[in-house]
């Protein structure tokens, strides 16, 4: 049996935390107990933000504050004022819209408590920046959302999702039989091609690791082919520009344009990974 053994060494390297103070119009704030009560205040002026009521206060990044009371989750800017009264089952502050749970129903919110969308949802999720889903009545419904407070729903999709390629310009989208195609953001096809599976773990490099039928291949963001469907199994290794590879029973390596680094005549490849201080 020939078989080749990768060793790998991952350094680690550790660095110590820097603050660096920038002048800021928002103080820092911080959360304080008293009698088993929290609250809120400026860190350096002690200046009380809200009172010692509350049984939990969530600072995140400090622009929307989330309290608990009893059972119950509200909202407070950072200067006190109030978003959303605390008669909520659960909240999300997400990084420009709050989601909110109120009697089985969702709502999406701006951070100044106002309405993104005015309608409700038996559920919501936020996949990135411009992606979002909804469940109504018991069905999930995949959408773009706008920031001017509009969302596009596409219920002929099964799901979208971000590609995460730097300018984060392509969605990988699943259509309802489970195949995928390969869109811009516009939802324009970039190839007419249709994937059975989609790896988008190279895409700092312009490639992605597409399967048609059973084979996979490698192609660029653009849609142009590097390499044809025609390896069996496919696994990535540490150094991230290399893929191990399978094609006529046969393990080889290539790089991810398309380059043979070993060549297809052993029976196993196994990367040993090590780390080194």
């Amino acid at each position: 049996m020939k078989s080749l053994i990768l060793a790998t060494a991952v350094a680690l390297f550790f660095l110590g935390s820097v603050c660096i103070g920038y002048a800021q119009s928002t103080p820092i704030l911080q959360a304080f107990k008293v009698g088993g009560k929290y609250g809120l205040k400026e860190k350096s002026s002690q200046r009380i933000i809200l009172p010692t009521e509350y049984d939990d206060i969530y600072l995140g990044d400090s622009v929307i504050i989330r309290v608990k009371k009893g059972k119950k989750y509200g909202c407070f800017s950072a200067d006190g004022s109030p978003v959303l009264p605390i008669e909520y089952d659960m909240i999300h502050v997400r990084k420009d819209i709050i989601t909110a749970l109120k009697e089985g129903l969702w709502e999406v919110r701006r951070h100044d408590g106002s309405y993104f969308v005015e309608e409700k949802f038996e559920g919501f999720g936020v996949e990135s920046d411009k992606i979002v889903w909804m469940d109504k009545n018991r069905k999930r419904t995949y959408g773009i959302r706008f920031p001017q407070g509009k969302i596009e729903w596409h219920p002929e999709y099964d799901g979208i999702f971000n590609v995460w390629c730097p300018d984060n310009s392509l969605f990988k989208v699943r259509l309802k039989n489970g195949d995928l195609i390969l869109t811009d953001t516009n939802f324009n096809r970039i190839t007419q091609q249709v994937y059975r599976g989609l790896d988008d773990d190279f895409c700092r490099s312009g490639k992605l690791l597409v399967q048609v039928d059973s084979l996979w291949g490698i192609i660029e963001t653009n849609g142009q082919e590097v390499l044809p469907p025609s390896f069996s199994k496919i696994e990535k290794t540490g150094a991230w520009d290399t893929i191990i590879v399978v094609k006529g029973g046969k393990y080889g390596m290539i790089d991810v344009h398309g380059n043979n680094v070993f060549p297809f005549e052993f029976d196993v490849i196994w990367e040993d990974r090590y780390e080194t201080d």
